[in-house]
């Protein structure tokens, strides 16, 4: 399987997730700057001497393995503009994307504001459940696209836009 990165130059996220953790391991030796607030994922893609990984500062989150934090966001603003965002969603609904928590999303946000393409990553069970308690990242309408996993039904990664 490969990974279509749309050639780009600066990819941020994938997040700390499972799902994220799959792409992450697609994107291992390809010719890519990957922005991550995720420790688990800087160590997925460390070692490939192709894929520049950078990890923003901040503080471990309780609840996962990404850095959030005042810090994290004012790195996040200050990165070259990016090319494509990957997020991991905790819950799809009509109303939009949501993640685990607001740490998480204030990061993302600031990502969000340095991307020109987000995708959202999220497994089945994310879509229509209810964010518990979650917090609202974007509407369906500012992603441009999502992936998730191929049950043969030919909905996976259909761009919106």
């Amino acid at each position: 399987m490969g990974c279509w990165t749309g050639g780009a130059r600066h990819a941020s996220g994938p997040f700390g997730g499972t799902t994220c953790t799959h792409l992450a391991r697609l994107l291992r030796g390809k010719l890519v700057q990957v922005y991550t607030n995720a420790v688990n994922i800087a160590v997925e893609l460390f070692s490939y001497p192709k894929t520049g990984v950078f990890l923003l500062p901040g503080k471990l989150n309780l609840f996962s393995y990404e850095v959030v934090g005042e810090e994290a966001v004012r790195y996040a603003r200050g990165l070259p503009p990016l090319d494509i965002l990957f997020v991991g969603a905790s819950a799809v609904t009509p109303k939009g994307f949501f993640l685990r928590d607001a740490p998480e999303a204030e990061v993302a946000r600031a990502l969000m504001e340095r991307a020109k393409r987000m995708y959202v990553l999220a497994d089945r069970g994310k879509w229509g459940k209810l964010p518990a308690p979650g917090e609202f990242l974007a509407p369906l309408e500012r992603v441009s696209g999502w992936i998730r996993e191929d049950y043969g039904d030919g909905d996976v990664g259909r761009d919106q836009g």
